[in-house]
Protein backbone atom coordinates (compact mmCIF):
# COMPACT_ATOMS: atom_id res chain seq x y z
CA UNK A 1 0.00 0.00 0.00
CA UNK A 2 1.64 3.38 -0.96
CA UNK A 3 2.17 6.12 1.68
CA UNK A 4 -0.59 8.46 0.47
CA UNK A 5 -3.35 5.05 0.70
CA UNK A 6 -2.06 4.51 3.73
CA UNK A 7 -2.56 8.10 4.93
CA UNK A 8 -5.96 8.33 3.81
CA UNK A 9 -6.82 4.35 6.03
CA UNK A 10 -5.24 6.85 8.73
CA UNK A 11 -7.14 10.04 8.07
CA UNK A 12 -10.75 7.73 7.80
CA UNK A 13 -10.57 5.39 10.71
CA UNK A 14 -9.00 8.49 12.83
CA UNK A 15 -11.98 10.67 12.50
CA UNK A 16 -15.45 9.76 12.74
CA UNK A 17 -17.06 12.53 10.16
CA UNK A 18 -14.76 13.26 7.96
CA UNK A 19 -15.10 15.18 4.31
CA UNK A 20 -12.98 15.20 1.34
CA UNK A 21 -13.78 18.31 -0.62
CA UNK A 22 -12.39 21.67 -2.51
CA UNK A 23 -11.76 23.90 -0.07
CA UNK A 24 -12.47 24.39 3.59
CA UNK A 25 -15.47 24.37 5.13
CA UNK A 26 -15.21 28.38 5.98
CA UNK A 27 -14.16 28.75 2.22
CA UNK A 28 -14.99 26.64 -0.14
CA UNK A 29 -13.46 26.06 -3.86
CA UNK A 30 -17.00 24.40 -5.74
CA UNK A 31 -20.43 24.30 -5.42
CA UNK A 32 -20.88 20.93 -4.40
CA UNK A 33 -18.44 21.20 -1.94
CA UNK A 34 -20.19 24.35 -0.21
CA UNK A 35 -23.82 22.50 -0.55
CA UNK A 36 -22.33 19.30 1.34
CA UNK A 37 -20.32 21.03 4.29
CA UNK A 38 -23.58 23.57 4.46
CA UNK A 39 -25.90 20.39 4.85
CA UNK A 40 -23.16 19.07 7.64
CA UNK A 41 -22.82 22.30 9.35
CA UNK A 42 -26.33 22.47 9.93
CA UNK A 43 -25.96 18.90 11.98
CA UNK A 44 -24.31 21.47 14.85
CA UNK A 45 -21.71 18.65 15.54
CA UNK A 46 -17.66 19.03 14.92
CA UNK A 47 -16.24 16.87 11.80
CA UNK A 48 -12.84 16.72 10.08
CA UNK A 49 -11.75 17.79 6.38
CA UNK A 50 -9.28 16.90 3.85
CA UNK A 51 -8.68 20.34 1.13
CA UNK A 52 -7.92 18.26 -1.87
CA UNK A 53 -7.00 20.92 -3.97
CA UNK A 54 -4.15 21.28 -1.31
CA UNK A 55 -3.19 17.41 -1.19
CA UNK A 56 -3.21 16.03 -4.91
CA UNK A 57 -1.65 12.88 -4.22
CA UNK A 58 -4.93 12.38 -2.02
CA UNK A 59 -7.06 14.05 -4.91
CA UNK A 60 -5.39 11.14 -7.27
CA UNK A 61 -5.78 8.21 -4.84
CA UNK A 62 -9.22 8.81 -2.78
CA UNK A 63 -11.17 7.96 -6.16
CA UNK A 64 -9.22 4.83 -6.62
CA UNK A 65 -9.69 3.34 -3.03
CA UNK A 66 -13.27 4.59 -2.91
CA UNK A 67 -14.23 3.47 -6.08
CA UNK A 68 -16.16 7.05 -6.08
CA UNK A 69 -15.11 9.49 -8.58
CA UNK A 70 -16.06 12.59 -7.55
CA UNK A 71 -15.49 15.35 -4.60
CA UNK A 72 -16.68 15.96 -2.33
CA UNK A 73 -16.78 12.65 -0.12
CA UNK A 74 -18.25 12.55 3.26
CA UNK A 75 -16.90 9.24 5.25
CA UNK A 76 -18.57 8.73 8.77
CA UNK A 77 -17.18 5.88 10.59
CA UNK A 78 -14.39 4.56 8.32
CA UNK A 79 -17.74 3.84 5.41
CA UNK A 80 -18.05 6.28 2.35
CA UNK A 81 -21.43 7.77 2.68
CA UNK A 82 -21.44 9.91 -1.02
CA UNK A 83 -21.18 13.03 -2.65
CA UNK A 84 -23.11 16.42 -2.42
CA UNK A 85 -26.11 14.63 -3.87
CA UNK A 86 -26.40 11.51 -1.89
CA UNK A 87 -25.74 14.16 1.36
CA UNK A 88 -28.21 17.12 0.52
CA UNK A 89 -30.75 14.16 0.46
CA UNK A 90 -29.83 12.80 3.39
CA UNK A 91 -29.78 15.88 5.21
CA UNK A 92 -33.50 17.10 3.39
CA UNK A 93 -35.11 14.00 5.06
CA UNK A 94 -33.53 14.63 8.31
CA UNK A 95 -31.38 11.20 7.94
CA UNK A 96 -27.89 13.22 7.87
CA UNK A 97 -28.23 14.95 11.50
CA UNK A 98 -29.82 11.53 12.93
CA UNK A 99 -26.53 9.66 12.03
CA UNK A 100 -24.37 12.67 12.72
CA UNK A 101 -25.51 12.89 16.27
CA UNK A 102 -26.17 9.39 16.95
CA UNK A 103 -22.44 8.47 16.38
CA UNK A 104 -20.87 11.74 17.81
CA UNK A 105 -23.24 10.81 21.52
CA UNK A 106 -22.44 7.51 21.67
CA UNK A 107 -19.99 6.58 24.07
CA UNK A 108 -16.47 4.88 22.47
CA UNK A 109 -16.94 1.38 21.73
CA UNK A 110 -14.20 -0.93 23.44
CA UNK A 111 -12.49 -3.91 21.39
CA UNK A 112 -13.42 -6.91 22.53
CA UNK A 113 -10.89 -9.82 21.89
CA UNK A 114 -11.17 -13.39 22.59
CA UNK A 115 -8.30 -15.45 22.83
CA UNK A 116 -7.44 -19.10 22.21
CA UNK A 117 -7.98 -20.26 25.91
CA UNK A 118 -11.46 -17.81 26.35
CA UNK A 119 -12.63 -19.20 23.16
CA UNK A 120 -12.18 -23.37 24.84
CA UNK A 121 -14.02 -21.46 27.87
CA UNK A 122 -16.51 -20.67 26.08
CA UNK A 123 -17.40 -23.23 23.70
CA UNK A 124 -20.39 -25.11 25.25
CA UNK A 125 -19.94 -28.69 26.56
CA UNK A 126 -21.63 -30.65 23.87
CA UNK A 127 -25.19 -32.00 25.08
CA UNK A 128 -26.87 -35.28 23.88
CA UNK A 129 -28.80 -34.95 20.91
CA UNK A 130 -27.79 -31.11 21.19
CA UNK A 131 -25.28 -30.27 18.01
CA UNK A 132 -25.70 -26.70 17.49
CA UNK A 133 -23.21 -23.86 18.57
CA UNK A 134 -23.63 -21.61 21.34
CA UNK A 135 -24.60 -18.28 20.36
CA UNK A 136 -23.19 -15.45 22.36
CA UNK A 137 -25.02 -11.87 21.52
CA UNK A 138 -23.15 -8.75 22.70
CA UNK A 139 -25.58 -5.67 23.40
CA UNK A 140 -23.24 -2.02 23.31
CA UNK A 141 -24.72 1.29 24.40
CA UNK A 142 -26.71 1.80 21.02
CA UNK A 143 -28.77 -1.46 21.58
CA UNK A 144 -26.90 -2.50 18.42
CA UNK A 145 -26.83 -6.84 18.43
CA UNK A 146 -24.00 -8.54 16.61
CA UNK A 147 -23.52 -12.17 16.97
CA UNK A 148 -20.59 -14.67 16.65
CA UNK A 149 -21.24 -18.72 16.41
CA UNK A 150 -19.02 -20.14 18.46
CA UNK A 151 -17.30 -23.67 17.56
CA UNK A 152 -18.49 -26.22 18.58
CA UNK A 153 -16.69 -28.19 20.91
CA UNK A 154 -14.90 -31.01 19.21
Amino acid sequence: MSTTAENIQRQISENPVLIYMKGSPQLPQCGFSAQTVQALMSCGERFAFVNVLDNPDIRAELPKIANWPTFPQLWVEGELVGGCDIVVEMHQSGELEKLVKRLLSAPALRKVVITPSGCQTLRPRRLAGCGAAARMTLVHALFCYASWHLLRAA
